[in-house]
């Protein structure tokens, strides 16, 4: 029988539940995968466990990506970690980081978002499908329905802010600073649109558009099994596809041979773009927020007591061209990446 590596470690995980140091060793090498030659060789070392005798261990990118164990376990993990980590942040702070990603571009760029944030859409714009629909699921309790009314608001608040950085990124590499969305392991990230994926056909009752659909979160794909009550599964059928769905990989491009190089990691929509725009987003209200201390230094009285001296025409110019810089160009300084 042929099975994945990260099934051989699973395996090998129950096998030495009892053993302190190998299952810890387990755990880490079954979380990272083959990181470095010293991981490697210690999972090679692991594969010959004798309760693998039996088995035909595949280190092939078509089985590591097919381990539906892995897209499950993946998945609930994500589930776990936003359901441990939700009650870090108040609903407030999270309102807030909204409305600082909204604020690292004009007003002007609200209408790009604003009603996808309210669940409606372009039946055209699939990204604007996928936003609106995720947002009223949530709002309806169809996914997160055993969380709190506060605990999926605040889920709100991420979807949104990941919507509202992408589309400000979206509108121009001006707009936020960091933009190597074309540059290192993003140039090739190796993600082929999946074909076949929806069909056309004419009926009497007009033309019918069917797509590909799918019952399960996460990274877990619409052919994967995953039981009735579990939180992985959708309350209904969602019938367009989710980013798991919709693209296969290039095996020649340097970021998928990094991806399954660890042996582990299935494929997932490539590396996230999405991502990107958050920490894109993040950087740009740092340089905002260290401009704003800034201005508020030169408006406070000295040690002395005594207010601070009018700025000059000179040096309010400066401030406005810095301004101007930063909301029109993306800048950021080399203080903000240390």
């Amino acid at each position: 029988m042929k099975i994945s590596v990260g099934q051989a470690l699973l395996m090998l995980l129950a096998k030495y539940h009892d053993d302190k140091d190998k299952f810890n060793e387990l755990k880490h090498l079954y979380l990272a995968g083959a990181k470095n030659e010293d991981t490697r060789s210690a999972i090679d070392l692991y594969l010959k466990d004798s309760a693998l005798a039996g088995f035909q261990i595949s280190k092939s990118p078509e089985d590591i990506n097919n381990d539906s164990s892995r897209r499950y376990f993946e998945t609930h993990l994500a589930y776990e970690t936003l359901s441990s980590q939700l009650g870090q942040f108040t609903l407030d702070e999270m309102s807030q980081h909204l409305e600082a990603i909204k604020g690292t571009a004009y007003s002007s760029y609200a209408g790009l978002y604003e009603e996808v944030l309210r669940g409606e859409y372009a039946p055209s714009d699939d990204t604007e499908h996928e936003y609106a629909d995720y947002l009223t699921k949530l709002r309806n309790k169809e996914i997160f329905g055993q969380f709190s009314d506060e605990q999926r608001q605040k889920i709100i608040e991420i979807v949104s802010s990941a919507f509202v950085a992408m589309i400000i990124a979206s509108q121009g590499p001006h707009l936020l600073p960091l933009d190597i969305y074309h540059e290192d392991i993003y140039l090739d990230r190796g993600k082929v649109a999946k074909e076949n994926q929806s069909t056309t056909k004419k009926t009497a009752r007009g033309v019918l558009q069917n797509t590909t659909t799918t019952s399960a979160l996460g990274i877990l794909q619409n052919r994967d099994p995953v039981p009735i009550d579990d939180p992985a599964r959708m309350a209904k059928t969602q019938e367009f596809l989710k980013p798991s769905d919709q693209s296969s990989y290039d095996t020649n491009a340097q970021w998928v041979q990094d991806n399954f190089s660890r042996l582990v990691h299935p494929f997932s929509n490539s590396i996230s773009g999405t991502m990107l725009c958050q920490l894109r987003a993040l950087a740009k209200i740092k340089e905002l927020k260290k401009l704003a201390d800034s201005m508020d230094v030169l408006a406070k009285p000295n040690d002395g007591g005594e207010q601070s001296k009018p700025l000059d025409e000179a040096t309010k110019k400066n401030q406005i061209d810095l301004i101007i810089s930063i909301m029109d160009s993306g800048k950021v300084t080399n203080e903000v990446l240390e």
